[in-house]
């Protein structure tokens, strides 16, 4: 199964809870494996005037890992992806996807509240690089960074076979979650 949404609706902590939840289940991370987002912004305005076809993006390793791991011994998989079931090399991968649907200054925030909590602040090195961090996400916020939200939005939340309300607690989320996957697993 997989989990998808913007950034900030809380894929991660999704990821982590359902692989905790569910019996014998490996959680796998896409942001481990892309490195598109460490791309110079015009190598990212390009790819999102050209069509913004996540096919294109180099994430090298990650469809082997997935193959890998569903036919290990774990008898449920948990992916944090992007793009669902619109990346071909790991769509097929994909039995149950889940899209975390929430207004986007919402997800705004809480990316911001929680790149602000994982910075250390009291070092000047880290404040530093955690004021160079933010002053370069919001400086290419509306030209770069909600375009490719809207355009997640509209590809990837129409291949979800179920779409949760991301402004719910997790724990909500979790329970309803968990019941559709093992609902459709008797």
């Amino acid at each position: 199964m997989a989990v998808a949404g913007p950034i900030g609706a809380g894929k991660s902590t999704l990821v982590r809870g359902l692989a905790a939840r569910l019996p014998q289940a490996a959680a796998i991370y896409m942001d481990d494996y892309e490195q598109f987002t460490r791309q110079p912004l015009d190598e990212v305005r390009r790819w999102l005037r050209e069509g913004a076809d996540p096919n294109r993006l180099p994430i090298p390793g990650l469809a082997e890992k997935l193959a890998a791991l569903k036919s290990g011994p774990d008898r449920f998989l948990v992916f944090e992806t992007q793009f669902g079931r619109t990346h071909a090399a790991t769509a097929c991968h994909i039995d149950f996807l889940v899209w975390i649907d929430l207004p986007l200054e919402f997800a705004h925030a809480r990316k911001l509240a929680q790149m602000g909590a994982a910075a250390d602040v009291r070092d000047p090195a880290g404040a530093a690089d955690f004021l160079a961090w933010i002053t370069g996400y919001e400086a290419s916020y509306a030209d770069v960074v909600e375009p490719a939200l809207r355009i997640q939005r509209e590809t990837v939340r129409a291949g979800a076979d179920l779409v949760v309300d991301g402004v719910r607690k997790p724990a909500v989320l979790l329970s309803q979650i968990e019941s559709a996957v093992l609902a459709g697993r008797r």
